[in-house]
């Protein structure tokens, strides 16, 4: 969390110093109060209502920077936040294929939805309330050194008392955090699942199910909320526990002082109001340190997953195209211990077209992933274009293969963006990437085209447009050698299926490799080899 505060230091820095001077001015104003007191003894009338002015305008003075500071924390959390997010996204973008999906997407979000709000409550407000705290406690010590030095001396030793106590605790704490960010993304994934099969479960009249699982899911979440609720109520209630027992005794001692003479009698209405400071705000920072000890586990977590590929991430190399595209050389593949590919050998020319055959479960589609660098651990040898894959990036892998398969995703923006993404390509390019994809008839017809919203999903397009713009955001990038097709043309009408392989399998400057169950007689004669599994 410290980096986090490190890069958002100038706001920190001013939303301490604005914690600092309202706990000055709860402070003086403790002060106050016992002058008052002290002059109406002392029958002092004018410095009665001098005292009462004074603190009218210290509680004006709390009163206005508690304002400021409980807008300006939010301010302070939010910025925070997006640098939090920030940071796990970038990490994101450096996993590979097999540790991304080593998770449900769940299970990301979150961590960049549950696991902040967790963060927030328990962390970065826990630690602003300990700073706060910090500052009301010092104000409160030397005032009470200014009244007699036993008060201070009392005052130090309940606090370590305070503050140490609730440390029995942590160890609980923490599993406890660990144990609900878990049930978190259970929840999250499970949801997401269920809901995702809303379509099929309405068909088949059982979409009661939506509200089984959710209620499950929900049950569990309970389990885990509870738990933590239960340790950290054992945390506040030993912090509250040491507050009251020290709260007395510093106002019996304060008693015993006005008794001896050693201080006056209005002391006891600053001692009270002063104790009440330092030991409430021990009591908090007891709890609230618990707390930001828990969320230690949370940071752990991402460093562990989001850690785990950068050792391993090869240096670009340049390549340049060959007449041969892949070389594949005995080539097997594992998926938990159960072989998929075994001993797989075959030379893939440049600019020719193959069709992978075989029943499912043979490893047709795995063989694309290999191929598209998105499996890496396996035996054997890859090269493309003869350079082994365990000397390239998976950027440059991807620089040179695009990879459909049967539902393209497309982002909830319209098709421009779809299209260009990170990258900016002139009007031109983008026009004409699309009449050679067939999405639109003209070139008059692109700017209209590029404006279209695609909807979530890409529901405001058909099932053939969505797959023709996944293509063209591939052809766009001109270092695009090999179209890998993995069912990608299964999920639209024949006709169109038809025309968008031969559209590719015409195209003499791509190398094609597809997948397919769902074969076009009129366009078997384009294949110059197929390969069985």
């Amino acid at each position: 969390m410290n980096k986090y505060l490190k890069r958002n230091w100038q706001q920190v820095t001013l939303l301490i110093f604005l914690m600092a001077v309202t706990e000055f001015f709860t402070v003086l104003a403790s002060v106050f109060n016992a002058n008052s007191l002290n002059a109406l003894v002392a029958h002092n009338l004018k410095n009665f209502f001098y005292q009462i002015i004074f603190l009218l305008l210290m509680w004006l003075g709390v009163i206005s920077f508690t304002y400021l500071v409980i807008n300006y924390t939010q301010v302070v959390i939010q910025d925070i936040d997006i640098s939090i997010r920030h940071h796990i996204t970038q990490k994101i973008e450096k996993l590979s294929y097999e540790t991304f999906h080593s998770k449900n997407t769940g299970a990301y979000v979150a961590w960049l939805n549950n696991d902040i709000t967790i963060i927030n409550e328990s962390g970065l407000q826990s630690l602003f309330i300990v700073i706060e705290s910090i500052f009301g406690v010092i104000f409160a010590l030397i005032t009470l050194t200014a009244y007699h030095w036993s008060l201070t001396v009392t005052a130090i030793v309940m606090a370590f008392i305070i503050i140490l106590a609730p440390k029995i605790m942590d160890h609980r704490l923490q599993k406890s955090n660990e144990v609900l960010t878990k049930e978190n993304e259970q929840f999250v994934s499970q949801v997401e699942d269920v809901l995702s099969g809303f379509n099929f479960l309405y068909a088949l009249f059982a979409l009661p199910m939506v509200s089984k699982h959710v209620r499950q899911a929900s049950l569990d979440l309970k389990k885990a909320n509870v738990h933590l609720t239960k340790t950290q109520s054992i945390v506040q209630v030993i912090g509250f526990t040491g507050n009251v027992l020290s709260q007395v005794l510093l106002i019996g001692l304060s008693g015993f002082l006005a008794l001896h003479g050693f201080v006056k009698i209005g002391t006891l209405m600053a001692v009270g109001a002063l104790a009440g400071n330092v030991f409430n705000n021990l009591g908090n920072m007891s709890t609230y340190l618990g707390s930001m000890r828990g969320v230690k586990p949370l940071f752990s977590k991402y460093d562990r997953l989001l850690a785990s590929d950068e050792s391993r991430t090869p240096k670009s190399t340049a390549i340049k195209s060959s007449e041969t595209a892949i070389q594949a050389t005995n080539v097997s593949f594992k998926y938990q211990d159960k072989p998929i590919i075994q001993n797989f050998s075959y030379t893939f020319l440049a600019k020719k077209k193959y069709l992978i055959l075989g029943a499912s479960g043979t490893g047709k589609s795995t063989l694309l992933k290999l191929i598209a660098g998105y499996h890496t651990h396996y035996t054997g040898t890859l090269s493309l274009f003869g350079k082994h894959y365990q000397e390239l990036s998976q950027q440059t892998i991807l620089s040179r293969i695009l990879y459909l398969d049967q539902q393209p995703r497309l982002l909830n923006t319209t098709v421009r963006q779809n299209l260009q993404l990170l990258d900016h390509f002139p009007e031109d390019s983008l026009s004409q990437v699309l009449l050679e994809t067939n999405l639109i008839s003209s070139l008059k017809e692109a700017g209209k085209f590029l404006e279209t919203h695609v909807g979530e999903d890409g529901v405001n397009l058909s099932g053939g447009q969505k797959q023709r713009l996944a293509l063209a955001r591939g052809l766009l990038r001109h270092n695009i050698k090999i179209i890998l097709m993995d069912e990608s043309t299964s999920s639209v009408d024949a006709k169109t299926a038809a025309k968008i392989e031969a559209d590719l399998l015409t195209n003499t400057n791509l190398t094609v490799i597809m997948v397919s169950h769902t074969l076009h007689q009129e366009n078997m004669k384009l294949f110059d080899d197929i390969i069985k599994m």
